[in-house]
């Protein structure tokens, strides 16, 4: 017998809004709201039949890093570049969607690997008999503009408006050194290396480039502008030699690059959306739904989020190589702490459904300590089982390529700069440059040995003194060890001989395609043929369900939760993190209290960094050659230089 009876439900109802009329309006509306909501949500889940995406570079600030909670909190338009990839791929397969518009800007920032990886998702996303668009304003304003255009020729038709231009011309790269600036300043650098094409310090010590320099430089770039120039003459229907004399004779102003079929027209913004939307409409006899890229990405669930029995770790390691924690961009970075980088792996390789390590690795180099560890604990997770793939970005060069020579597969992309097996150190001697401005020194030495003679090592690490001849020798000495280090692990990481490895090291750096005819990798490929290479190790089929888990994987809301930090070592390396700071509170405030001095780096507007080593000046840096790749391959602001050498900040 039922003790529910629906009479007395009513009655109770019936009471109620006699007696609260208001309250019971209130609870009706808010319940009317909420239904609306859900079913508008609904609704706009739904792709429209005849979708064009766009994708506007312009409104998106693209990393390469995934950013948090925070950072997407206070900068909503930055966008994860491997989801712009893993959701035109899905769009490729989504029959609904027939077409995509991209507007190009030079507030994107796109590496030559990010262009690589995007212009292969475009012409697979072609390939599957989708439409695709490109509007730019111009290609380049009096300036070279050889990177963006190389994207665009991925699309179907290329559009800019009449005052637009394309300044394709002729490639060459000034190669700055400061060596008579430090002269006249009063500043010596002296700096070791292993071998004669590790050219990181050149800039500081040589007065032109050197033969080695030189000859590296030479084919590199070469490699790089030769996979341009394919792409745009495959793309517009241009022989080679036609294109080369074309590039010879730019920059073009918008009616000579059509006549060229650099373009297809000259539409402004407004033009070009209005000749795709009826040329969608003429080719599917339905009007067609703009959809932006990043409200499509909000319908359907990440290509890799799905709960799967097959699951993946991936681990994100970008910018220089350190020891200690890694850095984001909220904090200076990104950077890879070996401390944080060994977690994660040590996280994955614990998890018992986890079959495969993932790692994307960004890095022209580092720390050779840094570096060894992250090395070390990638063949622990091999010993335990764990199949390891390594897929290469712009840079995976020096102590980037120390970290992925071990992998079970290295897959890159063909302009990512890597090799640079090699290393450096040394000091600046800044004696001479105080001297100068009045400031003077006088030393207490408790050297027993050799007081101020060439048996003292007191100095070796002083910024007022240089080396003598027992510290050059040590240098040498310790360079060699390291660069034998080096070398041997790559050797047994990629199976090669001594005499093979020596052959493609001694510093020098090599594009992808060119690493692949060098055994340094196994395949080109982007970010998904990394995967369904693990796919392979691990015996799965490429059409196999997946679920990838982003390593470390602990949340903002958990640490905010958790019960403080770990209770020891083997907890965190179960968690893939070590909360050191909050250790000594512990509990929920103080997690509150770290998670509070994370966000108020978002208000400050001067950051300094103050070194206090001014005795501490030796690096050993694992890091690859030449500050102006940033700027000559149009990637991210920041100096290559500084990525190589620890400058002491006086």
């Amino acid at each position: 017998m039922s003790l529910y009876k629906p009479d007395d439900a009513v009655r109770v109802l019936k009471e109620f809004w006699r007696k609260d009329p208001k309250s019971c309006v209130k609870i009706l509306l808010t319940c009317s709201y909420l239904l609306t909501t859900v079913i508008v949500k609904k609704y706009k889940s739904i792709t429209p039949a005849n979708a064009i995406l766009e994708l506007d570079f312009d409104l998106l600030e693209v990393v390469t890093t995934r950013p948090n909670k925070i950072e997407q909190l206070f900068h909503p338009n930055t966008i994860y570049f491997y989801d712009i990839i893993n959701y035109i791929n899905h769009a490729s397969g989504d029959a609904k969607v027939k077409a995509l518009i991209c507007r190009l800007s030079d507030k994107a920032h796109l590496s030559l690997a990010m262009i690589q990886e995007l212009r292969q998702a475009i012409l697979n996303f072609r390939a599957k008999g989708k439409h695709t668009v490109v509007y730019s304003e111009s290609f380049g304003e009096l300036s070279n503009s050889i990177g963006s255009y190389y994207l665009a020729t991925a699309f179907n038709e290329i559009y800019i408006p009449q005052c637009g231009a394309v300044g394709l011309v002729s490639f060459s790269s000034d190669q700055s050194f400061i060596k008579k600036t430090l002269d006249k300043l009063g500043i010596t650098a002296e700096f070791f290396k292993r071998k004669e094409y590790k050219s990181a310090a050149d800039p500081l010590t040589e007065e032109k480039l050197t033969d080695s320099n030189r000859e590296s430089l030479t084919a590199l770039l070469g490699d790089i502008l030769n996979q341009m120039y394919q792409g745009i003459a495959k793309e517009r229907n241009l022989g080679m030699d036609q294109l080369l004399n074309i590039i010879s004779n730019g920059p073009y102003s918008s009616n000579k690059a059509v006549e060229l079929n650099l373009v297809n027209g000259t539409k402004y913004l407004n033009e070009t959306y209005e000749h795709l939307k009826k040329k969608m409409e003429e080719d599917h006899k339905k009007k067609p739904t703009l959809l932006y890229l990043t409200k499509y990405m909000s319908t359907k669930p990440h290509p890799y989020s799905q709960k799967s029995k097959h699951q993946f770790a991936l681990i994100n390691l970008e910018g220089a190589i350190y020891r200690g924690q890694s850095t984001d961009p909220m904090h200076g970075g990104p950077s890879i702490g070996s401390e944080t980088v060994s977690l994660a792996l040590r996280a994955a390789t614990l998890d018992k459904n986890i079959k495969a390590i993932v790692l994307v690795v960004n890095s022209p180099g580092g720390s050779y300590i840094a570096s060894d560890l992250i090395h070390h604990e990638i063949e622990l997770a091999k010993k335990a089982g764990k199949k390891v793939v390594v897929h290469m970005g712009q840079f995976a060069a020096s102590g980037g390529y120390f970290i992925a020579c071990n992998a079970d597969r290295i897959v890159a992309l063909p302009g990512t700069i890597t090799g640079s097996i090699g290393v450096l150190a040394g000091k600046f001697n800044t004696k001479p440059m105080w001297e100068k401005i009045g400031v003077t020194y006088d030393m207490i030495n408790l050297n027993n040995n050799d007081k101020h003679g060439d048996n003292d090592n007191s100095t070796f690490y002083s910024a007022l003194h240089p080396y003598n001849k027992v510290q050059r020798d040590a240098m040498n000495d310790f360079l060699d060890y390291i660069y034998g280090d080096f070398t041997s692990k790559v050797a047994a990481g990629r199976t090669l001989t001594a005499a093979q490895v020596e052959d493609v090291a001694r510093g020098r750096v090599w594009t992808g395609n060119q690493a692949l005819d060098r055994k340094l990798v196994d395949k080109i490929g982007s970010l998904n043929d990394a995967i369904n290479e693990a796919k392979t190790l691990c015996g799965l089929k490429e059409t196999d369900k997946l679920q990838i888990v982003e390593f470390p994987k602990e949340s903002l809301l958990k640490k905010l939760l958790s019960s403080g930090s770990p209770y020891n070592s083997e907890e965190a390396n179960k968690k893939g993190s070590n909360n050191a700071e909050t250790s000594a509170a512990g509990g929920f405030i103080s997690s509150v209290v770290h998670a509070c001095k994370s966000i108020s780096t978002i208000f400050t507007i001067v950051q300094s960094a103050i070194v206090n080593q001014s005795n501490n000046s030796t690096n050993v840096i694992l890091g690859s050659s030449n500050n102006q790749f940033s700027t000559l391959l149009s990637q991210q602001n920041q100096s290559f230089a500084q990525c190589s050498i620890d400058p002491v900040l006086f």
